[in-house]
């Protein structure tokens, strides 16, 4: 009888759940005052203390919920934020982190609203979960970690505690790296898209950042020697840069192929993620492309893949299944005006992604703007773009912490010009000083490549090194007082240049005019 009672006490009054992490919320639920949320698959609940208390050292304040918790209260993770952003104590969070691939917090999977090309019957997203009021309007930023295995996110929070805390500032902060596919569209076609692509990059990022622009198209001044094409991709990616971007075509397994001689290719697939090993810093990869961030399919998708490497990419941003070419484009350049316009830009990686797609959604009438729409409206017609626009930011999810902390260099190194004497200010005993052409040109003239030639493989690489240097002077300058001067050699030739200087963690850029005589 006596134990007849005890079990009728233990079922009326369970005992609290047993939590493992200080972090963890047993009953999600009760009012909480979080701001730094995370959702976490049962086996990862209790393994992400370290984050959460990094997190905590910045001024966020963690929350984890298993989603065993979550689902004693709650129909579905949407339920909940919705709970959590409404209910909870004010500021409501603002981030959410999603711990497990998707058999342990599951995506979004839903119609998609577009029809073109070939595109698919469905997408999956986790942007709805930061929606939990109204649809497309985001109250948080959202970021996964799609982990399988509590060993894979112990190695992806190391990752991101390194790159916030111990990686050490250098020329990769000011550095973005461009692998563009060939549109496929024909040699004259192609070529106006790769100027076109040049110009908008060159007008997106400040002056004061460099770039390097690996084109497959064996046309282009831009393009290594075809054969090893995927070899200075994989250079590109393991020398180090802010961000590694890919744009162009794209498939569950690799991005696009290089053709050359009736031969084709591999640019970046599964297999290359094995050489991958960053020496400098650790790149935000972004791939403006279809499906290699399939992250809902069996088995890992090729941003996964690349995402779990020790030494690889720190976050991974790609399309969950076909997208379009018009939205792409959309996306991308929202992407460059988030994390590097003039107005303030993001501190953290979810504020720039989430910003990005706010300004597709948006949708202003830029001229950039009103040519992608005429453009895009002769091939699909124009009913076609709204839902373009509306499933691209459903299509593109953050794999990473959506409060990572942006490693982009202060723009504190002060130049100003008069005649031919520079004057640089800065918080630094000496910077590297350059004088540039304009990032549409190269510096000194490109070297012939003839493919008949028996050396054609040493000059094509020389053309393209040429083609992305534009460097045309250099200077080591100390600085007395935080102050130097240092009188430049200007160009000959009438046009737009740039004076450019750099300090570990410190950029800084004036532009210079040579008029004709």
């Amino acid at each position: 009888m006596r134990a007849l009672s005890l079990l009728v006490v233990a079922a009326l009054f369970p005992p609290p759940a047993l939590v493992g992490s200080p972090y963890r919320i047993a009953d999600p639920a009760a009012p909480q005052r979080v701001d730094w949320l995370v959702v976490a698959g049962d086996s990862f609940a209790d393994r992400l203390d370290a984050l959460a208390a990094h997190r905590e050292k910045q001024g966020l304040r963690p929350g984890i919920v298993s989603m065993t918790d979550l689902r004693a209260k709650f129909p579905g993770v949407r339920e909940f934020v919705a709970h959590a952003v409404e209910s909870w104590e004010k500021p409501a969070p603002k981030y959410l982190l999603l711990a497990g691939d998707v058999e342990a917090v599951p995506a979004v999977v839903r119609p998609g609203a577009g029809r073109g090309f070939q595109s698919e019957a469905d997408l999956a997203t986790d942007f709805d979960y930061a929606c939990p009021a109204a649809e497309l309007e985001p109250a948080l930023h959202v970021g996964r970690l799609p982990c399988d295995t509590p060993e894979e996110l112990d190695a992806m929070i190391r990752k991101i505690l390194d790159y916030e805390t111990t990686v050490k500032p250098g020329a990769w902060q000011k550095k973005v790296a461009f692998v563009v596919g060939e549109a496929g569209f024909g040699p004259e076609l192609d070529a106006f898209i790769e100027k076109q692509f040049i110009q908008i990059v060159g007008g997106g990022l400040p002056a004061a950042y460099d770039i390097e622009v690996a084109y497959a198209s064996p046309r282009s001044p831009y393009c290594p020697f075809p054969p090893k094409f995927d070899e200075n991709a994989v250079r590109l990616l393991n020398e180090g840069s802010l961000f590694y971007v890919f744009v162009g075509h794209g498939s569950r397994s690799g991005v696009d192929r290089i053709r050359w001689r009736q031969k084709s290719y591999d640019i970046l697939n599964e297999a290359h993620a094995g050489k991958v090993e960053t020496k400098n810093g650790l790149p935000i990869m972004v791939v403006i492309a279809c499906s290699t961030g399939h992250y809902d399919h069996e088995g890992d998708c090729v941003g996964e893949v690349f995402l779990k490497r020790p030494r690889g990419p720190v976050a991974f941003l790609g399309g969950s299944r076909v997208t379009q070419p018009y939205a792409n484009g959309l996306i991308g350049k929202a992407l460059v005006d988030q994390s590097f316009g003039d107005a303030p830009s993001a501190r953290t990686l979810g504020e720039a992604v989430t910003r990005a797609k706010k300004q597709v959604l948006a949708h202003g009438a830029t001229p950039f703007h009103q040519q992608a729409d005429f453009m895009a409206a002769m091939v699909q017609g124009k009913e076609a773009l709204e839902p373009m626009r509306r499933d691209v930011v459903r299509h593109y999810n953050l794999l990473g912490d959506p409060a990572l902390v942006l490693r982009k260099p202060e723009p504190s190194i002060r130049i100003s010009v008069k005649g031919n004497v520079a004057t640089i200010e800065a918080a630094a005993p000496e910077v590297a000083l350059t004088l540039e052409c304009a990032r549409e040109k190269s510096a000194r003239p490109l070297p012939p490549a003839d493919e008949a030639a028996p050396d054609f493989e040493r000059k094509v690489v020389e053309r393209y090194r040429v083609a992305n240097d534009r460097v045309m002077k250099s200077w080591k300058v100390r600085l007395a007082g935080g102050r130097a001067t240092q009188k430049i050699e200007l160009p000959k030739a009438p046009g737009k240049y740039w004076l450019k200087a750099y300090a570990p963690g410190a950029i800084g850029s004036a532009e210079v005019e040579v008029e004709s005589d």
